[in-house]
């Protein structure tokens, strides 16, 4: 059941804004056969912050607050100058040329704001907040962010799709990390460097997201991978204390709380051709 709040903030940006979340693709660089949108990105998000609150009562965080940030942040990628910049590209990334990117990202922040704020008055204060990263909650939700798209590779992965491991350049010909090999790297870095983080971790009762991307044997699984169905990811959803637990409780969250069009993406290959992807 999608929250009240997430709702009529999502009513007031208006249905146009959904529109072109749902024309953009996750991991453009990777062929995919479940390839999932940016909105139904920015659904796992919001499924992952509202499963993770309640273990996080005693810190007292604005809840609204946390689920405004999962649900605008990754708005400036509707700027069609930047679009979706991919992880793995950032990560080698030049200072000169981390430099032009944080321009550009601060020109779609600009372009957004205006685009919503007659709509939401007070839109462009959570957004440029969320950018800071000076509050819990945005630490929180930009981890999570992480974490979400960490899954959406390891149900590919799952599936036998070679696109996400297969070895990758980017535009300059730097070779760059796979899903696997960066996320670990960047979650453990979020939790050395944030002590809030890092005690959330620490005390492990935070639920099951707030914990670093695992290593994963990737080339074993990718060997083992099948197409999807409804009934292996039943069972899969099932099994939460066997390994790899965060994935089971994952596909549990989605097939819980998710609307019909998610559900469907996780047995059903994504046939919508997106302008920014390889296929």
């Amino acid at each position: 059941m999608v929250h009240l709040m997430i709702l009529k903030l999502e009513s007031r940006l208006g249905e146009d804004r959904i529109a072109e979340l749902e024309k953009i693709g996750r991991y453009s660089m990777y062929d995919m056969r479940y390839r999932w949108s940016l909105r139904q990105h920015i659904q796992h998000l919001q499924l992952m912050l509202l499963a993770t609150l309640p273990y996080l009562d005693d810190y007292l965080l604005n809840e609204e607050l946390a689920l405004a940030y999962a649900t605008i942040h990754d708005d400036p990628e509707l700027y069609p100058p930047l679009g979706d910049v991919q992880a793995a590209y950032k990560a080698v990334m030049a200072r000169h040329e981390r430099e032009r990117l944080e321009k550009l990202e601060e020109e779609a922040v600009v372009h957004v704001i205006e685009r919503f704020e007659n709509r939401l008055p007070d839109y462009g204060i959570p957004l440029r907040n969320y950018r800071r990263q000076f509050s819990p909650e945005a630490q929180l939700v930009h981890f999570l962010d992480k974490i979400a798209a960490f899954y959406e590779a390891m149900h590919e992965l799952m599936a036998g799709g070679e696109g996400v491991i297969t070895a990758m350049s980017d535009p300059s010909g730097r070779p760059v990390l796979n899903p696997f090999q960066g996320y670990p790297q960047q979650t453990r870095g979020l939790i050395e460097a944030r002590p809030f983080l890092n005690e959330l971790v620490r005390c492990e009762c935070a639920g099951p997201f707030v914990a670093p991307a695992p290593g994963l044997p990737y080339l074993t699984l990718f060997k083992q991978g099948q197409s999807h169905t409804l009934e292996w990811v039943k069972q899969r959803s099932g099994r939460p204390y066997s390994g790899y637990s965060a994935y089971s409780a994952w596909l549990k969250m989605i097939l819980d709380s998710g609307d019909e069009k998610l559900i469907e993406r996780l047995y059903v290959p994504n046939h919508v051709h997106f302008a920014n992807c390889r296929s």
